[in-house]
């Protein structure tokens, strides 16, 4: 949908307008503006200092964080997800990277400040990337997840990668809560390994290797109609192990590639006609030539490649 153009100044708004739809796209967000509002707050270090130039994350939602000025304060619109006209509990994580700390509050979601946050010794993890064969990875992309009461995980910010030899280190991660290492790199799927704070010593924990599997292969396959006839033009996709989807468009003849596809077992999905279209998914795995995909639907033999 597309509405008119808008300027959001600091506060809580609550804005008319009427939408229209946006011809580029069949997919809709909407988020009431009456949600989003400036969220203040003061990191303090364990002596209670201004703690400048801390990360401050806040959940649940996509993309809301800042920065502590000198002063340790922060200041940002913060939209959470929770349903309109509902209450619930968020939470904003502070993390000193440099100096191991980190600190979690629980917040009202209508709450908007000032809200005070004192940090304590964090949790540093260290661990290694490897491939099956148990070779590190260098440079492999880290990113360490915090995890709700409700058992919703989200990224928390952070820059590491592994070393030439594969090891890593993670500081400042709030201790006494559930946390997952993720990785990723160039030609590789994803991986993850489960970080459990109890076995902790001197709030150090080292990890179990995290292995990652080679994205090496490909799947080919198939798209026809119940009689057979092959359906041109046909969206087909599956995760490919990388934690994103593969896609790929079906030939005059029906026929699919998905490259870049890890061993192991996937499913692979199948849409003709648009976003309300006929839809089928199979099982495969990863190598597999001959995967067939059986739509049915009406309309689906006057299908046309693009």
């Amino acid at each position: 949908m597309k509405s008119d153009a808008f300027r959001l100044e600091q506060g809580t708004q609550r804005r008319d307008f009427k939408l229209t739809r946006d011809p580029s796209g069949d997919r809709t967000v909407s988020r009431p503006f009456a949600d989003i509002r400036v969220v203040r707050g003061l990191v303090q270090d364990p002596n209670d200092r201004p703690a400048g130039k801390a990360t401050v994350v806040f959940f649940p939602t996509w993309g809301t964080n800042a920065t502590t000025d000198t002063q340790g304060r922060f200041k940002v619109l913060y939209s959470p997800l929770v349903p309109p006209g509902s209450r619930g509990t968020c939470y904003l994580v502070a993390r000193d990277h440099l100096r191991n700390l980190a600190g979690v509050l629980r917040f009202d979601e209508v709450s908007t400040g000032d809200l005070l946050v004192r940090l304590a010794p964090g949790l540093v993890v260290t661990g290694r990337v490897v491939d099956p064969e148990g070779k590190g990875i260098p440079g492999a992309r880290l990113m360490p997840m915090f995890f709700m009461e409700t058992g919703h995980g989200q990224g928390l910010i952070d820059a590491r990668t592994s070393d030439p030899n594969g090891c890593f280190e993670i500081r400042g991660l709030p201790p006494g809560h559930r946390h997952d290492i993720r990785a990723t790199a160039e030609g590789y799927g994803d991986g993850r390994v489960e970080v459990h704070p109890g076995a902790a010593v001197n709030n150090r924990l080292d990890l179990k290797p995290l292995v990652l599997v080679p994205t090496n292969l490909t799947i080919r396959g198939v798209v026809v109609t119940p009689e057979g006839e092959p359906i041109p033009g046909a969206s087909v996709y599956c995760l490919g192990g990388t934690g994103d989807y593969r896609t790929a468009r079906t030939d005059t003849a029906g026929r699919f590639v998905l490259e870049k596809i890890c061993a192991g077992p996937t499913t692979i999905s199948a849409r003709a006609g648009g976003r309300d279209g006929p839809r089928a998914n199979v099982p495969a795995k990863g190598g597999d030539k001959d995967v067939r995909i059986v739509l049915t639907g009406r309309g689906l033999k006057s299908e046309t490649a693009p």
